[in-house]
């Protein structure tokens, strides 16, 4: 695979609307996404930056280029390759998507990503750390911190569905508690009426017999 087609393998739909719109000024999100993605790779491909944004433009560049270069983490190409990697699992720049990762990766590391595509892709299918197995990469922090770091965000993520759901649960029981006092209230309405029934029909039967 080449680079533009690993770049493509690591987009999703959100992702793709992203760059078409802010890199392309192509905001027509509605479109199916297989459509989409074959007009986002006919722009990758162009010889050219005439048909990109103009803030992204750089003299000399291709589009891949400059859309790598607006995506890339502009903090993590300034670090050197082991604290590039250590930063990335220990999870200070864990809200980087695979995508931003890619690209940071590329802009900084040029040749070792060129010559590892298979291995990013594999592990982009297996849900994997991207640069997972990449052997110029030393990776001084065991692999099991990244699981654990994505382990201790889903269970974040659990807790806020579990708060949220409390407080339907909360609402519901709130809704209970009215329901129930207005059944309540209506059965001791309907008793007292029934009571004010009685009394009427007695006082009929009085009447009546009076007649």
């Amino acid at each position: 695979m080449n680079e533009i087609e690993v770049f493509m393998e690591l987009l999703d739909e959100k992702s793709i609307d992203y760059i078409l719109s802010e890199f392309f000024l192509d905001k027509n999100s509605k479109q199916n996404k297989l459509l989409k993605k074959i007009k986002l790779q006919k722009l990758l491909r162009e010889p050219t930056i005439s048909k990109m944004n103009k803030k992204y433009k750089i003299k000399g560049s291709s589009p891949i280029q400059s859309v790598k270069m607006g995506l890339a983490d502009k903090d993590l190409i300034n670090c050197n390759k082991d604290n590039f990697i250590d930063i990335l699992i220990s999870g200070e720049k864990f809200k980087l998507s695979n995508i931003e990762q890619f690209c940071t990766a590329y802009i900084k590391f040029p040749e070792i990503i060129q010559k590892n595509l298979e291995i990013i892709i594999e592990n982009n299918k297996n849900g994997d750390f991207l640069f997972k197995g990449i052997n110029d990469f030393k990776v001084s922090k065991p692999m099991d911190y990244l699981e654990l770091k994505k382990l201790q965000k889903d269970i974040e993520v659990l807790k806020m569905i579990i708060e949220k759901n409390k407080i339907e649960v909360s609402k519901i029981k709130n809704e209970n508690n009215r329901l129930y006092n207005e059944n309540k209230r209506l059965n001791n309405e309907n008793k007292e009426l029934k009571n004010i029934i009685k009394k009427m029909k007695r006082t009929f039967v009085c009447l009546k017999k009076k007649v």
